[in-house]
């Protein structure tokens, strides 16, 4: 809605904690993440780095600018919940940090924002799993 690069896929270096997770958006934007939990088919969790200055100046406005001074993208994970049918339920979670003089008001865009991100990740995971069955 507002121009929030798409996410378009992510790789990860090795299995287990201490790999490192690059996850690729458009616009050229890059999250170096690095797994600080792994339990293999049920949880990851990682650390995100970005570097506000890799990030080319066209892609994002100042106020959303990863990594600075009013917003950050901290950390983020994934849970694999069991379901009694025999399905699975993904969770994806993530941590932020807004520091703006109008953080109730930020804070209501940028959970809107993050919901839209998670969604279509979550979007995007669901169809490649449907088209390995």
């Amino acid at each position: 809605m507002i121009g929030f690069p798409r996410p378009i896929e992510a790789q990860l270096s090795a299995e287990g904690v201490g790999g490192i997770r690059n996850a690729l958006f458009e616009g050229e934007l890059v999250f170096h993440e690095t797994v600080t939990k792994w339990e293999e088919n049920v949880e990851i969790e990682f650390d995100i780095d970005v570097d506000p200055l890799s990030i080319p100046p066209e892609t994002l406005d100042e106020h959303v600018t990863i990594g600075g001074e009013y917003f950050d993208t901290l950390s983020g994970g994934y849970v694999i919940e069991p379901l009694k049918d025999g399905s699975c339920l993904l969770h994806l979670q993530s941590k932020h940090r807004l520091s703006t003089q109008f953080t109730f008001y930020s804070g209501l865009w940028t959970e809107s924002i993050m919901s839209q991100i998670q969604g279509y990740i979550l979007k995007i995971i669901k169809a490649r799993c449907e088209s390995n069955h």
